[in-house]
């Protein structure tokens, strides 16, 4: 491979010992991985200012798109480490906390309704984010130059009384509480308190006295504004993994932030997609965007190019930091390169395969037509015949139309010169199409900076592997074969995210089988159909509640969970509603083997949609059938608001799905 690298990174004859241990740790692609490393490597997103407004803001997208990594960014500990400035010199004050989904689980069912577990709940929340304020005045007495808090003002007792905690006991009577005691006593609350909820059935165990659903808080505020480091300073709570409150909870939570509108405070929350499920609050009102927050979603505002300048940084600053000797910097995109169309058809061997082409064909044309052909570009040439042959022309037929109308087949090739690279080793075994490059990477990433960390941490790794070194760029082949084990572990981990989990991940391995025999055929049809839309949830056909409502939910889990990506349908019709065509998230592209691009779409249905989960082959080899069918059969087409049967009707390369 050292041919395709136009500089080459010189580095000592083998990498030491530790380069494993290194990429382990400099791409650990969760937050909580890096600790306080966290904040060297931080990188603002372009968002990052939004965020920093003194306003509740809502930060929605799939796990590993880093919104833990910028919320816990806008944390006072991330905020001093990252600016470098003292607390009294910060813009906000910033307090992390990660929704525990076993705590707050503790807080539902065993017999009580969710109206019943309203005031439990309510305190706890109130008892967790004034034990994490307090947590973040001690933070502030043990830094360098700061001294010991005094709680004197009557606003501490106020707030001690509006959180129902027992008075501490000063050491000395009559002098201020320390930070330390007032958080001891909070922090006892809480112990005593999940105790109970954990014996809430018990009657013998002491009820304790709940506070009232933000009143200590706007204590705990007024209280710290007697504190001249933090006069008038915004206070931001930062919720991450909102989604793990359960429906309820979520109604409860909102009234803060519906409250918070005019105070010296405000909400960050991060959400998973689909995750913030109840918009109202306890009295019914439904937060509005932007009067009540602001609402950023990550997919809008990290893709394209954004979102690769961005990842391009992220992971230059990881490599910076890798301890090896070289010449030269060492940068993502010099260490992953990938191929041209042509560069990798020659890599899966399309020469042999135009020689015994040309060779067979030679007696049929005169030499000065010999030579025409091959003076022209194999791929091409090549392309022409299996288009032709696979329709049963011969393949003097398809050659002589090469020559006699050669702009027809070069426009024609440019559209599927990419697609043609999946059928060039048809059958054959070992890498049947390369996955390769930084922008390949990029795309496979699908905008989630935790799925791309994970293909160039294992691509480097694979390399180091086996060469002990990175004295060349990251071959092809290792390229491809990280980006497989990737997709392979992903679509694992998918069975345990959900009690859909395993559903999930059969409807993928159904997909990816159906979109992996469209690719390795892609002559004849729409080149690179790796999309999807099911007419039933569209409101083109009328299909069952039996099968519309689980397929539904399904794809909502699977969009959740990034297994499947998705975006507004163009609506196919004046009677169609406007639903969504969903694609494979693009990290599964080179397990699956098919195209990582987001191009052209099929029909699936909802009862389709289902056999993948429940009968994988028969189903998948259906719709094979079914779409061969329609592809010979462009005149047919469905009754209005009729159930297609399994061989379908409707032609899947009309122009209205492409």
């Amino acid at each position: 491979m050292s041919d395709l690298s136009p500089a080459p990174i010189k580095q000592l004859a083998s990498a030491p010992p530790s380069v494993q241990e290194q990429l382990t740790h400099l791409f650990a692609h969760k937050a909580e991985w890096l600790n306080q490393e966290l904040y060297d490597l931080f990188h603002s997103p372009g968002y990052f200012p939004e965020l920093k407004r003194n306003q509740s803001c809502v930060l929605i997208g799939g796990r590993g798109t880093g919104k833990t990594t910028v919320l816990r960014g806008l944390s006072y500990e991330g905020q001093s480490k990252i600016t470098s400035k003292e607390v009294a010199s910060l813009e906000f004050i910033g307090i992390y906390y990660k929704v525990d989904s076993n705590r707050v689980s503790a807080l539902m069912g065993l017999g009580l309704s969710d109206e019943q577990w309203q005031r439990p709940f309510a305190h706890y929340i109130n008892l967790v984010v004034c034990s994490l304020i307090l947590k973040m005045l001690s933070w502030y007495e043990q830094q360098p130059h700061n001294t010991v808090l005094r709680l004197h003002d009557a606003a501490w007792q106020r707030f001690q009384e509006s959180l129902a905690i027992a008075q501490p006991a000063s050491p000395l009577p009559g002098t201020a509480l320390t930070v330390e005691e007032l958080s001891h006593v909070v922090e006892l609350a809480i112990t005593r308190f999940e105790v109970y909820v954990n014996n809430i059935l018990d009657e013998q165990v002491a009820k304790p006295t709940f506070s009232m659903l933000g009143a200590p808080l706007d204590s705990l505020m007024s209280a710290l504004n007697t504190l001249s480091p933090f006069q008038g300073k915004p206070l931001f709570l930062l919720l991450d993994e909102y989604e793990n409150f359960a429906n309820y909870q979520q109604q409860i939570v909102n009234t803060l932030i519906k409250q918070s509108a005019g105070r010296n405070y405000c909400f960050k929350i991060g959400v998973r997609e689909l995750g913030w499920r109840v918009k109202h609050t306890l009295n019914g009102q439904e937060l509005r965007a932007p009067s009540d927050f602001r609402r950023i979603s990550i997919s809008d505002n990290m893709s394209g190019a954004k979102f690769r300048k961005f990842a391009e940084t992220v992971c230059n600053r990881r490599l910076a930091k890798l301890q090896v000797s070289m010449d030269g910097k060492l940068t993502v995109k010099r260490l992953l390169p990938g191929p041209t169309n042509l560069e990798e058809a020659n890599l899966l061997g399309i020469n042999p395969l135009v020689k015994k082409i040309l060779n067979t064909s030679a007696s049929s044309f005169s030499e000065a037509e010999q030579a025409r052909l091959h003076a022209l570009p194999p791929m091409l040439v090549w392309f022409a015949h299996e288009w032709e042959t696979r329709k049963g022309a011969s393949g003097k037929l398809a050659l002589t139309d090469l020559l006699n109308k050669g702009e027809k087949w070069e426009k024609r090739f440019d559209n599927y010169i990419y697609a043609s690279l999946f059928a060039i080793r048809e059958g054959k075994s070992g890498i049947r199409k390369h996955y390769a490059g930084w922008e390949t990477y990029v795309l496979m990433a699908g905008g989630n900076i935790r799925f791309l960390l994970q293909l160039v941490e294992a691509a480097i790794r694979l390399q180091v592997q086996a060469t002990d070194s990175l004295d060349k760029i990251v071959s092809y082949e290792h390229q491809t074969q990280a980006a497989i084990m990737i997709g392979s572990s992903n679509l694992l981990e998918l069975e345990g995210v959900d009690v859909k989990g395993g559903k999930i991940m059969k409807m993928l391995q159904g997909l990816g089988r159906v979109f992996q025999i469209f690719a390795d055929d892609p002559f004849g049809r729409a080149p690179e159909v790796n999309q999807f839309s099911v007419p039933e949830l569209n409101g083109e056909l009328h299909g069952t509640a039996a099968e519309v409502v689980p397929v539904q939910e399904l794809l909502e889990s699977a969009f959740s969970y990034l297994a499947l990506q998705r975006a507004p349908s163009n609506k196919l019709s004046k009677e169609a509603s406007r639903g969504f065509d969903y694609s494979i998230h693009p990290i599964y592209s080179a397990y699956f083997r098919f195209s990582h691009r987001r191009k052209r779409k099929t029909l699936l249905y909802a009862s389709e949609i289902l056999g993948l989960i429940n009968n994988q082959k028969t189903t998948s080899d259906e719709i094979i059938a079914r779409t061969k069918k329609a592809k010979q059969d462009a005149q047919s087409v469905l009754p209005p608001k009729e159930k297609p049967s399994q061989t379908g009707q409707l032609p899947l390369f009309s122009s209205s799905t492409i």
